[in-house]
């Protein structure tokens, strides 16, 4: 019997195509929507948690806790303009403080990060200028390519050294031995290192390390910093985070004015912000599901008074009312699922194009095509109780005088 009704169903649905996908409509946008969507955030998920990876277990990064801008578009409107930098600014001796005070923290690199143009080889590209320490190297884990990294002698002389990270959008600036120009001060190409993470360094940006006592001296004229990442010794990362977070409570006037977070606060933080905007563009996918659940419920009520004549047939020759009723929730949840099924498809290549695009790696997984599945089975069944209920109830002398 449920074979029968469910080719009756099926037949239903072949035998106006057009109208049938319009049916459909909402159900393929809504579960499309949904597989692209769970695709999309498991691999942006998978994206950070690789990301963080690299950034080592024992990382512990401090900020300021009101970040002002901290971006300039060239030095001399980075330097004319103080009133632009943090309220509660880094400083270099808060690093030199953590390097003093704190035995479970191993080696301390504070970082002062600028953005400007610069020419290299007559060419002019966006540049990340990161004013930083020889133990930057160590601290983050960057694996050198070429040449040499910043060295002790290099912050206490103020060379004018550099070394870039390396940047396939740029192939002139392979090799070292180059020079860099950044508004008036030629730098030195001493090494050229391995990325450590896409996320911290925009689009088209070549990144490059220079010693912070030259940044600050020549470019900036300040001691303050964005950034000071510190490296824990294995097994002590409880005990450097308490001693950094006294460290700089201290530093502050007994006030805590500073971020202190460790490689599990930086992910877990992450993870949290991309589930959230996972949900929330699910939940829009869900109310694409919700219009095409109101679709279904509209054809098949329509379909109901079309075959009033045919119920009334059914009946007449010893169909029960619950045949009728569960043949008319088949035929709804033969459209959903249908549609549940294109719209995995369509989430699919929406997913794989958007990965394309963006650059962020898509991960199905098959609890997605599951939900998919089951959404479009629930919407087809919630649809469809209504239309089935009303068919089953008609009275078959009266069906059968329906014109």
């Amino acid at each position: 019997m449920i074979k029968r009704n469910l080719e009756i169903g099926l037949v239903s649905l072949l035998a106006n195509p057009l109208r049938s996908v319009l049916t459909m409509s909402g159900i393929i946008v809504g579960i499309a929507a949904v597989v692209a969507v769970l695709a999309i955030g498991k691999g942006q998920e998978a994206r950070i948690r690789t990301e963080v990876e690299k950034m080592g277990e024992n990382l512990i990064r401090i900020t300021p806790h009101r970040p002002g801008p901290a971006i300039a578009r060239d030095f001399p409107t980075f330097t004319s303009r103080p009133s632009q930098i943090r309220l509660d600014p880094l400083r270099l001796g808060d690093a030199e403080a953590i390097v003093r005070t704190c035995p479970a923290i191993e080696r301390v690199a504070p970082v002062a990060t600028i953005y400007s143009r610069a020419t290299i080889n007559g060419v002019s590209v966006q540049v990340s200028v990161s004013g930083t320490t020889a133990s930057y190297q160590s601290v983050r884990g960057y694996q050198l390519l070429v040449g040499r990294y910043l060295a002790d002698e290099d912050l206490r002389q103020r060379s004018q050294v550099c070394v870039l990270e390396q940047s396939p959008g740029f192939p002139f600036l392979f090799g070292s031995n180059k020079y860099i120009d950044i508004v008036g001060l030629r730098f030195r190409v001493v090494g050229i290192v391995k990325p450590r993470s896409s996320l911290s360094t925009p689009v088209n940006t070549v990144a490059l390390h220079v010693p912070i006592t030259l940044l600050q001296e020549r470019v900036t004229g300040n001691n303050e910093v964005q950034t000071i990442y510190c490296l824990a010794r294995p097994g002590a990362m409880e005990d450097a985070h308490r001693q950094a977070q006294q460290v700089m409570t201290s530093r502050g006037g007994g006030k805590s004015r500073f971020n202190i977070l460790t490689t599990k606060d930086f992910f877990e933080g992450a993870e949290n912000m991309t589930r959230i905007a996972t949900l929330v563009t699910a939940g829009i996918g869900a109310l694409s599901l919700f219009v095409g659940g109101i679709g279904i419920m509209n054809i098949l009520l329509a379909s109901v008074m079309e075959r009033t004549r045919e119920i009334g047939l059914r009946k007449s020759v010893g169909a029960r009312s619950k045949d009728i009723l569960f043949q008319f929730l088949l035929e709804s949840v033969a459209f959903a699922v249908s549609g549940g099924v294109l719209g995995i498809c369509v989430g699919v290549v929406a997913a794989s194009v958007l990965t394309s695009l963006i650059g962020i790696p898509a991960v199905f997984s098959p609890e997605a095509m599951l939900v998919g599945i089951g959404f479009s089975l629930t919407v087809g069944v919630v649809s469809g109780v209504y239309p089935a209920y009303k068919a089953a109830k008609l009275d078959p002398i009266e069906a059968l005088r329906y014109e």
